[in-house]
């Protein structure tokens, strides 16, 4: 009787085993979150708060002749405005905050960095199949910084401010797992015309301000003959029930040659941060619903 009893006892418990729930599809389904239940779009607007830490070196000629290097930290925030499902086009904007602390490794001084960068303009999504999409925007940029080197008897401070038309585009790639939908994107910026305002090689701004040895303040143009620069991002995204993490890297390069004076500054970053949506999501509600649009996974 035992014999014959126990087919009927081990199928009985294969049938129960497959009916409860791995771990790992529990987990699939905390991470994907419960779905929307809603009557047409949400329209959204999504914005990335990035923290930025690394590397920089700065060549400013007007304080040092030598290239300072020191530990540069950043704080983005990257937005892509909300647009109705049907445009093709939405508003981009980056907003960046940076302090740097820079030291002449030849004898040891100090230089201080503090920079602010704003970028914004319609992007055009051109491209968009599949999981792959390319976004490619004119963007009107500012960008206003300035070192401090006490050190120096004479001119202790630079300023300099830059305010122009830039290039940026962004590729963006979902991969398309169910359970782990991961993203990357990659985005570049790059100068193309502005007007620059740099003091003079050995001018004071002491004469600028009394116009005293001729000084004078003028806005310069700046083009791919006096100015090559690019701003360029790699990250990954990873939806968790209503915000995203995101984790990459940043590179920035921006060298000009402009009123006798040459500068130019470099970083390299890691990045850290989340994202989220405009729309108050609340509990375990997934970023990925269908019903959500925004346009920057759309």
């Amino acid at each position: 009787m035992l014999v014959a009893l126990l087919p009927i006892y081990c199928s009985v418990a294969l049938a129960q085993e497959s009916t409860q729930e791995k771990w790992y599809h529990k987990l699939g389904k905390w991470v994907e979150g419960e779905p929307w239940s809603w009557e047409g779009n949400l329209p959204m607007t999504h914005t990335k708060y990035l923290f930025h830490i690394g590397e920089m070196g700065v060549k400013d000629q007007y304080l040092s002749p030598i290239a300072h290097r020191g530990i540069e930290g950043k704080l983005s925030f990257l937005t892509d405005f909300a647009a109705s499902s049907q445009r093709s086009w939405h508003i981009y904007q980056d907003v960046s905050l940076n302090l740097a602390s820079l030291k002449n490794k030849a004898n040891g001084t100090v230089m201080y960095s503090l920079g602010v960068d704003y970028a914004v303009g319609p992007s055009w999504r051109v491209v968009k199949h599949k999981g792959l999409s390319l976004d490619l925007a004119p963007l009107l940029a500012l960008n206003v910084g300035g070192h401090i080197k006490e050190s120096n008897t004479n001119n202790i401070g630079n300023v300099k401010a830059n305010i122009g038309l830039d290039g940026w585009g962004r590729l963006r790639y979902q991969i398309p797992w169910k359970t782990m939908p991961l993203s990357i994107s990659y985005s570049a910026q790059i100068p193309l015309m502005m007007g620059a305002f740099h003091p003079e090689y050995g001018q004071s701004y002491y004469d600028y301000v009394s116009g005293d040895n001729g000084a004078k303040i003028a806005i310069l143009f700046g083009s791919f003959h006096n100015t090559i620069g690019i701003k360029q991002r790699l990250l990954i995204d990873l939806p968790i029930h209503n915000l995203t993490l995101t984790v990459g890297a940043e590179h920035s390069y921006f060298g000009q040659k402009i009123n006798h004076t040459t500068y130019k500054s470099g970083c390299w970053n890691l990045v850290v941060g989340l994202s989220l949506d405009s729309f108050k999501l609340s509990g375990g509600k997934a970023v990925a619903s269908p019903q959500i649009t925004n346009r920057y996974r759309d």
